[in-house]
């Protein structure tokens, strides 16, 4: 006899795993869409003392990584990854896991989109450190060079669905490595 409770369960962890993929791609592709409007390409615009809006287009991978590579490779590449990653929501039971694989496949499609629409995908995020706190450091650390410490050291720039893809990598992977192992 199956069992209908553990059916209706997994039916509403499907149902908010889709939302929840879909409410990713949505804000993503929102907030890329207000930035095309409204910033200028390669200008700089300070949010806070360690963050800047900057646009700019990356056509590589995670951190310009193949950035010579043939953008229809990367399509290829990346529906290729699509499928794997919703070959692992497939596979995977645990809710827990299907929530952060939710994650992964929305932001990944978010830079899927990017990719096919624009040939790249939309970056703006740039996270730094301010060159004085850089030399606040090492007068305690000596962790930099001199010649490092008098500029700002800039994280490369990313984006919503970069963070998203952040967040359910970390969290999977915590969660994987830190869960016990239920007896069946």
């Amino acid at each position: 006899m199956r069992n209908t409770k553990f059916i209706k369960y997994n039916k509403k962890i499907h149902v908010l795993c889709g939302l929840l993929c879909l409410l990713t791609v949505i804000i993503d592709q929102a907030v890329k869409l207000a930035v095309l409007n409204n910033l200028t390409l390669h200008t700089s615009y300070k949010i806070l003392p360690f963050l800047n809006f900057f646009l700019t287009f990356n056509s590589g991978v995670s951190f310009s990584m193949l950035n010579s590579c043939n953008s229809s490779v990367l399509i290829l590449i990346s529906c290729l990854c699509l499928l794997l990653l919703i070959w692992g929501y497939v596979k995977f039971k645990d809710p827990i896991e299907q929530i952060f694989l939710a994650l992964l496949i929305g932001g990944a499609t978010g830079n899927f989109i990017d990719r096919f629409t624009y040939g790249a995908v939309v970056d703006f995020i740039d996270v730094y450190m301010p060159k004085n706190i850089l030399q606040n450091l090492h007068r305690y650390i000596k962790i930099f060079s001199e010649q490092t410490i008098f500029c700002d050291k800039h994280f490369p720039t990313f984006n919503i669905a970069d963070s998203f893809i952040t967040i359910g990598t970390a969290g999977l992977i915590l969660y994987i490595f830190f869960k016990k192992d239920t007896p069946k």
